[in-house]
């Protein structure tokens, strides 16, 4: 079976964002830049983007990318291929470096303090569930 690598999402900040998700779950920041943040959960990862740089989208590992293109190179060593399903929906078609090179560089250690230097400046909204069917209102 194929793998999900992970699932990318566009947010505005991308600071603010990879913080509430350090709050709310247990999950491990991996990279963080202007750019983007890479998050690591057990089963699949979360990147976050600046709108317009990616598609919303999820990516799937495979070996065989430029079988469905010309792959971009990536600054992390991956190459990958945007490809949409019937709907419209792009998945990206992501080859990951040989395992004897660190597939995901690390920056510098990034903590919480260091997003957010003044904690109780945060606009980060406690953990709440969403009402999706307005029915708290």
């Amino acid at each position: 079976m194929d793998v999900i690598d992970h699932v990318a999402v566009p947010v505005a900040d991308i600071n603010a964002a990879a913080q509430w998700y350090l709050e709310q779950f247990e999950c491990r920041l991996s990279w963080l830049d202007e750019s983007w943040a890479f998050i690591e959960f057990d089963n699949c990862n979360l990147a976050l983007v600046r709108p317009g740089d990616h598609p919303p989208h999820f990516a799937v590992i495979r070996v065989d990318v430029s079988d469905y293109g010309n792959p971009t190179e990536h600054r992390d060593g991956t190459r990958s291929v945007y490809i949409s399903d019937r709907l419209g929906n792009y998945v990206e078609l992501l080859e990951r470096p040989q395992k004897d090179t660190d597939p995901m560089p690390m920056l510098e250690p990034v903590t919480l303090s260091a997003l957010n230097p003044d904690p109780g400046a945060s606009h980060i909204p406690s953990r709440q569930a969403l009402d999706l069917d307005g029915s708290s209102s």
